[in-house]
């Protein structure tokens, strides 16, 4: 693992005396601690020898502190002394990279995710038709019952979804894994089945939502309709082809 010294960041960060310094590391260990870290996990005490002249050594505290220790030390300093103020500048410019990269890998997985549903869909309703589904709306229309336990139209006011948008447009990671799971288990279901009628495929359709929706419940404590919305996938694409808004990933070392 990655780590650094403590006397390394004494003198990185302007301090000419280690008592000084010891204050600001227990400063940012309380905060850790405080923010419900395991300082111990980023602060490990340890001694070294160094040196004093003729041969002979003597003993001096340090500390082994990981990238996150680091970063408590530098928001814990002296913000009037100009390498702290440095230091701060630099992990606030970090942090702001490292949330452009979440949110930048959330959206790309989000686009992947919304193109297997459209290839499921088509899988499915190949299957619908094949088990004798005329009214496909319809047939539709007991999957969303199923997993929302409600109507698409109510379960978009309800997210507050503009009526023109759609719903999988807007929805989340976990929202559109759970329709693709849907869709693609409705298929198989469908087909093993041997299904022949439209009624039964209406019900196989609403029985597997009813299934995703319960282990949605379990695991998550919200309901399908109640997960948050996110931006507009139509807008991700747009704004990937024009090369605008969305940041390049960069590698956080």
């Amino acid at each position: 693992m990655e780590y650094w010294t403590a006397r390394t960041m004494q003198k990185l960060l302007g301090y000419d005396d280690w008592r000084n310094f010891e204050n600001v590391l227990q400063r940012a260990a309380t905060a850790g601690k405080s923010a419900g870290i395991d300082s111990a996990h980023h602060f490990v005490g340890f001694t070294n020898m160094i040196e004093t002249g003729k041969g002979a050594k003597r003993e001096y505290d340090d500390f082994y502190l990981s990238r996150f220790a680091c970063y408590l030390i530098a928001m814990n300093g002296d913000p009037s002394k100009a390498e702290v103020a440095a230091a701060q500048q630099y992990f606030a410019i970090k942090t702001r990279e490292q949330e452009l990269a979440r949110k930048y890998l959330n959206a790309q997985e989000r686009v992947k995710l919304r193109d297997r549903i459209r290839v499921a869909n088509k899988h499915l309703a190949g299957a619908a038709k094949a088990a004798g589904v005329r009214e496909y709306a319809l047939f539709q229309h007991a999957g969303y019952m199923g997993l929302y336990g409600m109507p698409l139209k109510i379960v978009k006011k309800r997210k507050g979804i503009p009526p023109k948008e759609e719903l999988l447009d807007r929805a989340g990671r976990l929202e559109l894994s759970a329709n693709e799971f849907r869709t693609n288990l409705t298929e198989n279901a469908l087909q093993k089945a041997g299904v022949k009628n439209e009624h039964s495929a209406r019900e196989t359709h609403l029985r597997i939502g009813k299934g995703v929706r319960s282990t949605v419940q379990r695991e998550t404590g919200k309901s399908p309709e109640d997960l948050p919305i996110e931006p507009s996938i139509k807008k991700i694409v747009s704004a990937a082809k024009k090369r605008i808004v969305l940041p390049t990933p960069k590698t956080i070392p």
